[in-house]
């Protein structure tokens, strides 16, 4: 049993997660957009997940899903998944804000939530568990500590990044982790080096679901056939509480930054660059973006491309989730630490020297899958 421990466990993705998984393995729909299901892959992962998770507000799992699947047109959906979510419901413990005071020092928030994770493990005997960063984006923090000692002063002052501070309880609980959000979490140098310390596996970040994912395709072909992209202005526009929390300017700034970093390294230049996203409350879970890139040709002939993409935002999001979560249990049995490079295909935000293109982050992954299947590493 692999245990999957949400960070942001009442929000639309966790809930979708959730009761996808339940569904599928219950035979009410197929296991369309799960890697891990493909005959591919499927022979590495034949563990059921337990899911649990931390979240400040009430939660309401069965809402944030009816949310979703009104978007999707799939209300019939609704009832086979409530009871898996009411069952889910329970296993969510209030999480850690800095908005709701919390019991004691910081120190202390961090193994207070570590051992809501280690109770979640003894109660429903789960081997191995990962922890999913699936929270609202945090703001980008003005500083960030460099080393133990700079994050010592942190600690005692208050101001370690949320997502660093759930980071640190999974890494003190012994489990891998797995960033879906733009959020520093355990991307500081020091918390970095405390999951490599005790030789624990980590993955992220910021999940390429729509866009991005369209991104990571196109640019390799304006890269291979020569073109000289001059600009790439892209505008999104979401209904559900994500988006909500992403019309704030200094979480949309954060949420910006790891989109529009995408394409320098993609293309090794940077062409101008607009990134737009916008709240629309009557689009529920749907997400749609426009995209136009102006390019240059032979002659210096400009030419452009458009294209508008609409998705349900959970809907893409949960097949991902369902398969990062089998990945880095996978890597967790085997013994792997540090960053697990071979999972690049799901994120945006990916070290320089990762693999950055669609194609090649994909034969990565299947360059990883063959090393398993024949003993390698």
């Amino acid at each position: 049993m692999i245990g999957c421990w949400i960070i942001g466990a009442g929000g639309c993705v966790a809930s979708s997660a959730v009761a996808l998984h339940a569904l599928v393995k219950e035979g009410v729909v197929p296991p369309t957009g799960m890697l891990t299901a493909q005959d591919r892959f499927s022979h590495l992962f034949d563990e059921d997940i337990v899911f649990g998770g931390h979240e400040i507000a009430p939660p309401q799992p069965q809402k944030s899903f009816a949310l979703v699947m009104q978007a999707a047109q799939r209300r019939e959906l609704i009832p086979y998944a409530e009871p898996h979510l009411k069952d889910y419901a329970g296993r969510i413990k209030q999480g850690f804000s800095y908005r709701q005071k919390a019991e004691g020092t910081l120190r202390d928030v961090v193994g207070q939530l570590a051992d809501d994770i280690d109770d979640f493990r003894r109660k429903t005997g789960a081997g191995r568990v990962v922890v999913l960063n699936l929270a609202t984006t945090e703001p980008q923090p003005e500083s960030v500590p460099q080393d133990e000692a700079e994050m010592e002063a942190a600690f005692d002052k208050g101001r370690l990044p949320e997502s660093a501070v759930y980071a640190l309880a999974a890494c003190e609980a012994g489990c891998a982790y797995v960033n879906f959000t733009p959020s520093v979490g355990c991307y500081l140098p020091p918390v970095k080096e405390k999951f490599e310390g005790r030789s624990l596996p980590y993955a992220g970040r910021d999940g390429k679901t729509g866009e991005t994912l369209i991104k990571t395709a196109l640019a390799h072909l304006f890269s291979v056939r020569a073109f000289n992209v001059l600009s790439w202005v892209g505008f999104n526009i979401l209904g559900n509480p994500d988006g909500k929390s992403l019309s704030e300017p200094h979480r949309k700034a954060a949420k910006c930054a790891t989109k529009g970093a995408t394409l320098q390294r993609l293309l090794g230049y940077s062409p101008d660059s607009l990134v737009g996203i916008e709240f629309v409350k009557p689009l529920g879970d749907k997400k749609i973006a426009w995209d136009h890139i102006l390019f240059e040709g032979a002659f210096g002939t400009r030419m452009s491309l458009s294209f508008l993409w609409e998705g349900v935002d959970s809907v893409l999001a949960a097949p991902i989730v369902i398969d990062l979560v089998r990945f880095a249990a996978l890597a967790l049995k085997r013994g792997e630490s540090g960053y697990l490079e071979h999972l690049a295909l799901f994120f945006k935000d990916v070290p320089p020297d990762a693999p950055q293109h669609l194609l090649e982050q994909f034969h990565a992954l299947l360059n990883y899958v063959e090393k398993v299947r024949s003993g390698g590493f």
